[in-house]
This record gives structure tokens, C-alpha cells and sequence, in this order.
């Protein structure tokens, strides 16, 4: 990559946010512009929330080993870890998925405090708050002490900032269509307002409207649209207050990640200003008409079908 190449990045969230970021402070390029719809944090992006789950206990080696990487700045960098709360995170699973976590820690030679706990412990711990959980039958549950969440929206907010203060340019404005030149290359974006940006790398961040904007750049070539290749996900989120007495029983209430098939869902109850967050994970599909589905579901949606067609260099980042 040529020291001098311009980038735009489509796309504001996690996966935009820390690319400008990175390009700006490793790659020396001539102009890196960030775009996205709203001004930051857009409300619609995924990364905007109140908290997010932090944890490297996964049993896919390469992301595990991504977020083991990951944690060290969480915990030590000055940008991340004043959002960082570790918490801890515990897995009610009857899959095995936390058998796979463990093994693949082995594997990659990572230590862990991560472990099996029993459920009568679980039980007694935290001040009771699990004593009357529906474990359904399960014996023992995943406890990774050194997994937790963050502050979500602030973390995501100074990223921005500060690919912003190292030259970085961010752009409020949505982008219609890819453009492309007559190799096939593409070279930009059209934007709302009509205007065009021009870059020598388009980086396409734009998590779940991906599809949409692939199949406006050229709705009869469908080479280009996402099609079955990217699915966005989702679930529905509930939020409550603690009084002062719950507030100070929740504090240190770990992640609860709840496999279960009976509650399915996840619960981080000591969010800033007392806050609770439980969210419930389920499936919906909403078709659009137009080769663009929408499709929120509990598990990560991976395709094995490549990318082909003339417009074949727009990298796509994010988990759709």
C-alpha cells in the first residue's frame, strides 16, 4: 500500500472507526474520510449503545486469538480502558461451546483464568442474584473472570475523535451508490446530497446496510449485491433503572450470557448511571422485495460463497 494512497470508509462504527484510526496513525496515507449518514455516533449503527460484551472466550482460534490481543488494550490503552469494566462473564451453555473455548485456549497456548464453575456455586455468589436462576438441569456454567463490557457509545465516540485529531476527516452524509470506473474499479461514493468522493481504496464498513447500498450501486448486476453472502443480525433490547439498593447489589454482577432455550438472551446489570441492560435473541426475517433481506438471529450467519463479478474490490468489513 502506497504511503500516499487516499482512503474512504464507508461506515462509522466499530470496524470504520478504529480502520480510520489505524490507517491514520500506521499507514501515512494523503486523506482518510470517514463518512456515515449522521453526525457521530450514528444512532442506527450497531457499536451506538450503552455497553457491549468484551471477552475472548470463543472457540474459533483466529477470533479468539484477535481478542485476546484486544483485551490487553481494553485493560491498559488510555483510549479504551477508561470505558472498560471487567466484570466478568458467565456462560449458562448445554452446547459446547465452552468445551471448544477451553480447548482452543490450550491450543493457542493463551492463560486463562476462565473455568467451570458449579451451579450450586453460582447460586451463592454475587450476593445471591442467580439463587433462583432456571438452569434447566445444567450442572455447571462457563465463569471467565477477566471478560466484562464497555461503554459502548463513549468508546466508539473517542475513536472517532481521535482519528479525527490525526487527520482523519469525518463527513455526515450518506452514501447512494458505489462508483466505479471502466476497469471495474472502484474509486468512490456517490453521496445523498449529490456530490461524489473520490478515493484510491474503498472501504465498505457499513455493517447492515451493506446490502442495500450494493444493490442501489447497480440494482441489475447482482454479481455485486450481498445476496445470501451477508445477513444482518439483531435482537430486541430492554432497559431499566436500578434504585440506590439494587445499584449497589449489581455492581459486580457479572455478564450473564444465558444459552438456555427457554430464556435466551443476555444481561449486563451494572451499566453507568444504573442502568440494566437485558437483551432477548431470537429470529426475524423482513424481506424487502428487492433481493434485500433483513434477517435478525441469535448465530453468527457465515457463507462460504466468494465474491465474484467485475466489481470485485470493495473490502467489507463488519459482522453482518
Amino acid at each position: 500500500m502506497a504511503s500516499n494512497s487516499s482512503f474512504l470508509i464507508i461506515g462509522a462504527g466499530n470496524f470504520g472507526a478504529a480502520t480510520a484510526l489505524s490507517l491514520v496513525q500506521h499507514a501515512s496515507p494523503s486523506k482518510v474520510t470517514l463518512l456515515d449518514s449522521t453526525p457521530f455516533p450514528n444512532p442506527r449503527a450497531a457499536s451506538h449503545d450503552i455497553n457491549k460484551i468484551i471477552r475472548d472466550d470463543y472457540p474459533d482460534p483466529t477470533y479468539m486469538k484477535i481478542m485476546v490481543e484486544s483485551m490487553g488494550r481494553w485493560r491498559s490503552s488510555p483510549l479504551y480502558s477508561p470505558f472498560y469494566h471487567e466484570t466478568g462473564v458467565l456462560r449458562a451453555d448445554p452446547s459446547d461451546f465452552s468445551a471448544r473455548t477451553l480447548q482452543s485456549y490450550k491450543a493457542l497456548g493463551v492463560n486463562t483464568d476462565a473455568d467451570w464453575i458449579s451451579v450450586e456455586e453460582a447460586r451463592k455468589r454475587w450476593e445471591g442474584v442467580f439463587a433462583s436462576a432456571d438452569f434447566e438441569g445444567l450442572e455447571k456454567v462457563f465463569w471467565n473472570p477477566r471478560g466484562g463490557w464497555a461503554e459502548a457509545e463513549k468508546a466508539l465516540v473517542a475513536v472517532i475523535k481521535s482519528a479525527i485529531d490525526l487527520g482523519a476527516e469525518y463527513q455526515a452524509n450518506a452514501a447512494t451508490k458505489l462508483l466505479f470506473d471502466a476497469d471495474g474499479k472502484c474509486i468512490g461514493a456517490q453521496l445523498q446530497d449529490g456530490r461524489e468522493i473520490r478515493a484510491d481504496s474503498t472501504i465498505l464498513a457499513a455493517g447492515a446496510a451493506t446490502s442495500l447500498l450494493l444493490y442501489q450501486t447497480s440494482p441489475s448486476n447482482k454479481s455485486l449485491h450481498a445476496g445470501n453472502r451477508s445477513v444482518a443480525t439483531g435482537a430486541v433490547s430492554f432497559f431499566a433503572r436500578w434504585d440506590d439498593e439494587r445499584r449497589k447489589k449489581f455492581k459486580d454482577v457479572p455478564v450473564f450470557k444465558n444459552c438456555l432455550s427457554g430464556t435466551k438472551g443476555t444481561s449486563a446489570t451494572s451499566c453507568i448511571d444504573g442502568f440494566a441492560k437485558l437483551w432477548k435473541r431470537g429470529k426475524h426475517v423482513l424481506d424487502f422485495g428487492w433481493n434485500y433481506q433483513i434477517q435478525l438471529r441469535h448465530e453468527l450467519y457465515q457463507s462460504q460463497t466468494p465474491v465474484s463479478g467485475e466489481h470485485n474490490n470493495v473490502c467489507s468489513t463488519g459482522r453482518t
